[in-house]
């Protein structure tokens, strides 16, 4: 079979030629064009990989989202809307991922806290953790522990909120706070009942000793 060789000459001196073989020479114009789709093909391949690699890291974000254990959504800083829901979000709070859809982070509010609400979501900076209430489907009112990260989503300014329900916890807090002023409250009615005890023996003690004694002795008037 016949082998193609290329040669790059600037002079005239003609390269050897083999036996079953193409040669042919390279011109300087033929190099740079050559060079140009080298350069081409591998920005190309370049450009894929990276394609390839947002696509796994996308995939991997997604994968994370879906199967966080809490609910998670993200919403639009600008509308509010929500943008995205995970599972957990829907099982939690009772709204399909259709209904979720169409409401605004405002609608899993109370309705007193909603007007306050509105002037800082959005607006406010990201935070690690931050408490709320917020309203489930079937009107329960539950405390919640915030997360939030501003991202971008779809080309829109958007920010990521994973939602930890405390309700329990602030219940049990509550509930230790109140055990725990009882006790503090028994504890002084029982260090004021032992004083009043002390106060009345003392009392007997002294009525006794004003029984025994005669009136001359208490006035230290001594008879004659």
């Amino acid at each position: 079979s016949a082998s193609v060789t290329a040669f790059f000459s600037t002079g005239s001196a003609t390269p050897p030629r083999r036996k079953h073989s193409v040669d042919y020479l390279l011109k300087p114009v033929q190099v740079e064009q050559l060079l140009q789709v080298v350069s081409v093909a591998t920005e190309r391949w370049q450009r894929k990989q990276a394609e390839v690699a947002l696509r796994e890291s996308e995939e991997r974000y997604r994968m994370l989202f879906e199967a966080n254990p809490q609910p998670v959504w993200v919403f639009c800083r600008q509308s509010l809307r929500f943008l995205a829901v995970n599972e957990a979000a829907v099982q939690h709070y009772g709204y399909s991922r259709e209904e979720f859809l169409g409401m605004t982070i405002a609608d899993i509010r109370p309705d007193a806290d909603r007007a306050a609400f509105r002037k800082v979501a959005g607006t406010q900076p990201s935070f690690d953790e931050k408490s709320w209430k917020h309203l489930k489907k079937n009107g329960t009112v539950i405390d919640v522990s915030i997360r939030t990260h501003d991202i971008v989503f779809d080309g829109k300014p958007a920010r990521i909120v994973l939602a930890v329900d405390i309700t329990d916890r602030i219940a049990a807090e509550r509930l230790i706070a109140a055990r725990a002023r009882q006790q503090a409250g028994v504890a002084g009615f029982a260090q004021r009942a032992l004083l009043a005890t002390d106060l009345m023996e003392l009392y007997r003690d002294a009525a006794a000793v004003v029984a025994e004694a005669s009136v001359d002795q208490l006035l230290g008037v001594a008879r004659g």
